[in-house]
């Protein structure tokens, strides 16, 4: 069986009764059972842990608490048990986010994790300030590369060892447009489609990404959209689409 689309599955050791889930039987030999499918164009809304914006695009975003910090909502793993997560996302950046520059095991973007004790990352998509070099922006005069993706064409800070090369960085900045700039719409973040000079589209899966956790869960999925620098720039993350599959 080799058709993707709805099935109705039991889960062994669960309820009785079948689930319908959608599954991917075509993609790296198949199996792979979906448990996150946020898309606010479609749907009109978001989950309910983040921001939801209809202007100037329907987009799930980080919704500002008072401090610098993550918005995260869980989904459910239907009881699956998985040692593999496979997914895309696509979403857009508000102003100059700052990627991995901003401390010890944080991002500007979305990070995926699962489990509890301890908390295991499956994969980040971060979004860098700018494609450019930063020089002439806000109280800089000369170049400022330390935001920018650690792929871009002007590298920038290293993600952290929680993340470590499980990660996208892409920037919808195409120069160095400044900290009030807006929403960048005419550059949809980790699509696969990057400025020219980056090196932050080799990855030959893109918009995909493939994680093998090296043991088996039926732990939950938690998706994080974080802005770390939020007060200071109304920097923020819109979340335009999103898929996870295990398997």
């Amino acid at each position: 069986m080799n058709v993707s689309g709805f099935y109705w599955i039991f889960l062994r050791g669960l309820d009785k009764n079948p689930l319908k889930v959608y599954c991917d039987m075509t993609s790296s030999g198949g199996g792979w059972t979906r448990v996150v499918d946020v898309n606010p164009s479609r749907d009109g809304s978001c989950p309910r842990a983040y921001g939801y914006i209809t202007l100037p695009k329907k987009l799930c975003t980080h919704k500002w608490t008072g401090s610098p910090n993550c918005n995260s909502a869980t989904f459910s793993t239907l009881g699956v048990k998985y040692s593999e997560v496979r997914g895309y996302a696509f979403g857009y950046q508000m102003n100059a986010t700052d990627a991995f520059s901003t401390g010890r095991n944080k991002v500007d973007g979305i990070l995926i994790t699962t489990g509890q004790n301890p908390r295991q990352q499956i994969w980040a998509f971060a979004a860098g300030a700018y494609h450019g070099n930063g020089a002439g922006v806000g109280v800089s005069s000369v170049p400022y590369t330390w935001s920018n993706c650690p792929c871009g064409k002007y590298p920038g800070a290293q993600p952290p060892a929680l993340i470590g090369s499980n990660y996208y960085c892409d920037t919808g900045n195409p120069g160095n447009q400044s900290h009030t700039a807006g929403w960048f719409l005419g550059n949809r973040l980790w699509d696969g489609k990057c400025f020219r000079g980056s090196k932050c589209c080799k990855n030959p899966l893109l918009p995909y990404f493939e994680r093998n956790l090296g043991q088996s869960t039926t732990e939950d999925i938690e998706v994080a959209i974080c802005v770390t620098d939020r007060r200071q720039y109304e920097e923020n993350i819109g979340l335009e689409e999103m898929q996870l599959f295990v398997r």
